[in-house]
């Protein structure tokens, strides 16, 4: 074991606490509605999960339950209610007004990273503010370990110092991060997994249509690509003749697609993360791909319609 701690509600816990609170010298619109997420941790919580300290210390030996109350808060608190200015040091207090005559303000003594603890939903949600679990235990905690081994030989273990210690003591829920991450994702992975096979299936319908129509579409001017040949066009300008044609007709099919896909897309935005609905290499690659099959549905049939002799052509009904 690299790292061990202890935590009131475990990373991707959909039952995090939420408090309203209360910033000290914040005078915004929203003052009076103040909430963040809360959660108590041991000495070591951002070490073990790797949560980097931007600002100020960490908790440690010397929070203790008659010591001064204190928090740490996430850089998302800090650029919301501390924009620009130095936050250790400042003070907060949990409800939406003021602590009572003869309670003391908690002081913030650091900031960490801002972690996606409440899940990827909650990236851009309320701040989190942790307090040391010395001062604000819970009923019941979780234990948070980081090991290089195997999860199976960890967990053994670890039943077995439990036991040694109480053999009553229960340990339960057991489990690895990547796994809670995993089975937080599972119904959201198979909706984009049947939605990605839907969209392969819509590109293909295109691409075999669209070939169908142009393909149709230069079969039936057999007999004006005869004439064109019979009056002096060479093969190279029947071939790009058709292409021109082709295309532009493709490119306006692109842009009527294109507006409707920036409209939709927009209602896909919740399940989308570290990519935006309007991503340009997604609306790019596709757009390119069906003016590829534009292209060859266009010069294949026109390739082949240009070898025909202008006499053959002009017969054909």
């Amino acid at each position: 074991v690299q790292q061990a701690t202890f935590t009131s509600s475990l990373p991707f816990d959909r039952h995090l606490g939420t408090s309203g609170i209360e910033v000290e010298g914040y005078t915004g619109a929203d003052a009076d509605y103040l909430s963040a997420q809360r959660q108590s941790v041991g000495d070591d919580y951002f070490r073990t999960l790797g949560i980097p300290l931007l600002e100020g210390r960490t908790f440690d030996a010397r929070d203790t339950a008659d010591s001064t109350p204190v928090v740490i808060v996430d850089e998302t608190f800090a650029q919301r209610y501390f924009p620009g200015r130095n936050i250790v040091g400042q003070e907060m207090a949990f409800g939406n007004s003021p602590p009572p005559t003869g309670h003391p303000w908690i002081r913030i003594v650091g900031v960490v990273s801002r972690a996606n603890l409440s899940g990827l939903e909650g990236r851009d949600g309320w701040p989190f503010v942790y307090l040391p679990f010395n001062q604000q235990p819970s009923q019941g905690f979780s234990l948070v370990v980081r090991s290089p081994r195997m999860e199976a030989d960890v967990v053994a273990e670890m039943r077995a110092k439990v036991r040694a210690i109480d053999s009553t003591l229960p340990l339960y829920a057991t489990g690895s991060l990547a796994g809670s991450l995993d089975a937080m994702l599972g119904n959201r992975r198979a909706l984009m997994f049947l939605l990605s096979v839907f969209a392969l299936l819509a590109i293909a319908l295109a691409a075999v249509g669209l070939y169908g129509v142009l393909n149709y579409d230069v079969a039936q001017r057999t007999r004006e690509i005869g004439i064109r040949g019979a009056i002096g066009a060479t093969r190279g300008q029947i071939v790009a003749m058709i292409l021109r044609q082709g295309l532009a007709r493709a490119l306006a099919g692109l842009i009527v697609g294109l507006a409707g896909a920036f409209f939709f897309t927009r209602l896909l935005k919740n399940m989308l993360f570290e990519i935006s609905a309007t991503d340009p290499v997604s609306y790019g690659g596709v757009a390119l791909l069906l003016l590829v099959v534009a292209l060859l549905a266009s010069w294949l049939p026109a390739r082949r319609a240009a070898k025909v002799d202008p006499i053959v052509a002009l017969r054909c009904e």
